[in-house]
C-alpha cells in the first residue's frame, strides 16, 4: 500500500539557544533547538550530544525492513502524531500475519514504531497483536520484540531496526500463550487482585471492573477475557493528553501486570 507521509516528513533543524539574562540575550552554548521551518515552531531543546533522528531518515527504514521480511499485502497504518510533529506513533497491522484462538477469534501481528523529536520517549520498535473482534492493540511481554534507544551521538537506527526480523517469530510465540489463557480459568477474586494492581482510583477500578464483565460474557471467564479487558482499557480509554503519549503509558501500565496474568496460566 502506499503510505502517506506528508505530515511526518517536514524539515526540521538544529539552531542555537539563547536565554534571556537582565535584559540581555545570552547564548547556550551547551544546548541546541530543533526547530520545525514551515512553521518556525521550537519542537525541542537538548544538549549538544543529542542526535537527531529525523522521522523521515526512520520510518523509510522499517518499511522497507518490513517489505523484505513480513507479507505486507493488506497492511494498514495508523499514525498518532502530537505536540505539532514532535512525537510519531506509528503503528502498523498485517492481516496475513495471524492466530486463530476460540470461536475463530482472529489476532493480526501488530508493529509500532516510535520517534520524537523533544525526547518525550526514545526511538521505540514494538511487536504485538491486534484483535479483529474489537481492534484492541495486544500489549505483550517481555519475549515480544520491544526495542528503544535514546538519540545519542553513534546510535544505529538501522542495527536496531534489524531486531524486526524477530518480531513474527515471537508473535506466534504469544499466539501459543494467548491459546493457554482460553483455557485457563479465572474467578472474581483472581480478577480483582489484578484489576485493583492496575488501578489508580475507584473510577478506574469500576471501569475495569465493567470491561472484565463484558469480555467475561463474550469470552468466558478465562485469562484471554481478563486480558481483553485490560487491553481494551488501554487501547480506547479516551484522554485529554496527548493521544500517543497517553496510550504509551496506559500500555506500560498493562504490561506492569501481565506476570500477574501469566502466573494464572503456569
Amino acid at each position: 500500500m502506499q503510505v502517506n507521509n506528508d505530515h511526518l516528513y517536514f524539515t526540521v533543524e538544529e539552531q542555537p539557544v539563547f536565554a534571556g539574562v537582565l535584559g540581555e540575550s545570552i547564548h547556550a552554548p551547551t544546548h541546541k533547538a530543533i526547530v520545525r521551518t514551515d512553521t518556525q515552531e521550537v519542537l525541542g531543546i537538548h544538549s549538544n550530544k543529542y542526535k537527531l533522528v529525523k522521522h523521515d531518515e526512520v520510518f523509510p527504514v522499517v518499511e522497507e525492513l518490513m517489505h523484505k521480511n513480513l507479507d505486507t499485502n493488506g497492511m494498514k497504518v495508523q499514525d498518532r502524531v502530537d505536540h505539532s510533529g514532535a512525537r510519531v506513533l506509528r503503528t502498523y497491522m498485517f492481516p496475513e500475519h495471524e492466530v486463530a484462538l476460540l470461536d475463530n477469534d482472529k489476532v493480526a501481528l501488530q508493529v509500532r514504531v516510535g520517534n520524537s523529536l523533544d525526547a518525550s520517549f526514545s526511538f521505540c520498535l514494538q511487536a504485538g497483536g491486534l484483535r479483529f473482534a474489537c481492534w484492541n492493540g495486544m500489549v505483550t511481554g517481555s519475549v515480544m520484540s520491544n526495542v528503544k534507544r535514546k538519540h545519542t551521538q553513534g546510535l544505529d537506527i538501522e542495527y536496531v531496526l534489524r531486531l524486526l526480523n524477530r518480531a513474527l517469530t515471537d508473535f506466534e510465540t504469544n499466539g501459543n500463550l494467548w491459546e493457554r489463557w482460553t483455557k485457563t480459568p479465572v474467578d472474581e477474586a483472581q480478577a480483582l487482585v489484578i484489576l485493583t494492581k492496575l488501578s489508580t482510583s475507584k473510577k478506574m477500578l469500576g471501569e475495569l471492573k465493567l470491561l472484565w464483565i463484558t469480555n467475561r460474557l463474550h469470552l468466558g471467564s478465562n485469562a484471554w477475557a481478563l486480558y481483553n479487558a485490560l487491553t481494551e482499557w488501554s487501547t480506547h480509554t479516551k484522554t485529554k493528553a496527548a493521544q500517543g503519549t497517553a496510550l504509551m503509558q496506559r500500555e506500560a501500565k498493562v504490561h506492569a501486570v501481565l506476570p500477574m496474568l501469566e502466573a494464572l496460566a503456569a
